[in-house]
C-alpha cells in the first residue's frame, strides 16, 4: 500500500483531517522501516504501438 493510498483511505474516513502528503509519505516510511515491510515495486510493461493514420489511434 503506497502513501497516497493510505492518505486516501484517512480522507474517506476522516473528511476533516487536514494532513500533508509529506507527512504521511514520512510516516509510512517509518512504518515500513520499524515493521520490515518491503516497498513492492510494479513493474510496468512498455511497448510501441503500430503507426496509424491521424486521428485513428484516438
Amino acid at each position: 500500500m503506497s502513501a497516497a493510498q493510505v492518505k486516501d483511505w484517512l480522507l474517506e474516513r476522516f473528511s476533516d483531517l487536514e494532513v500533508g502528503d509529506n507527512t504521511v509519505c514520512l510516516y509510512v516510511a517509518d512504518l515500513r522501516e520499524r515493521y520490515r515491510i518491503p516497498k513492492q515495486a510494479k513493474l510496468r510493461n512498455y511497448e510501441a504501438v503500430p503507426e496509424l493514420p491521424m486521428g485513428k489511434q484516438m
